[in-house]
């Protein structure tokens, strides 16, 4: 079960990771001049985050850190569960778009991040299942 989660990380954090680069150089073709440094700190930062999980996967299979593993997980978590919780722009806001005359577009959730909340939160299970049962994770 540890094996499965700490492979299961390691896919994620590298998708992660790529989308996370795409997305950055996406950003910088439109950017304004002088951003440079400020798009270069967020993708280090966002580099750092999507890293995390391949750095945790990669421990625990190793050296079978349930505790990084689960660390990790709760990173992704962090980054993608709060765009599904909430939509981008409240109700109330909306309701005054549309009263005076605004048309109001919000995108649903974003298949990929759901995708990797459902991985995380079963790579999540079953990192605490071999916490749990440590002999049937060997």
């Amino acid at each position: 079960m540890l094996r499965i989660s700490a492979l299961l990380a390691i896919v994620v954090g590298l998708v992660l990771t790529a989308k996370t680069i795409v997305g950055f150089s996406e950003a910088a073709k439109y950017s304004m001049s002088g951003e440079e440094m400020f798009l270069a700190q967020r993708l280090a930062l966002q580099v750092a985050f999507a890293l995390a999980p391949v750095a945790g996967g990669a421990l625990a299979l190793w050296r079978e850190w349930r505790t990084v593993l689960a660390t990790s997980w709760g990173i992704i978590l962090g980054l993608a569960a709060p765009h599904l919780i909430h939509p981008s722009i409240s109700p109330a806001a909306m309701q005054m778009l549309r009263a005076h005359g605004g048309n109001v577009v919000v995108p649903g959730a974003d298949v990929a991040e759901i995708v990797m909340v459902v991985i995380a939160l079963a790579g999540l299970v079953l990192c605490g299942l071999s916490e749990s049962f440590p002999s049937s994770s060997s």
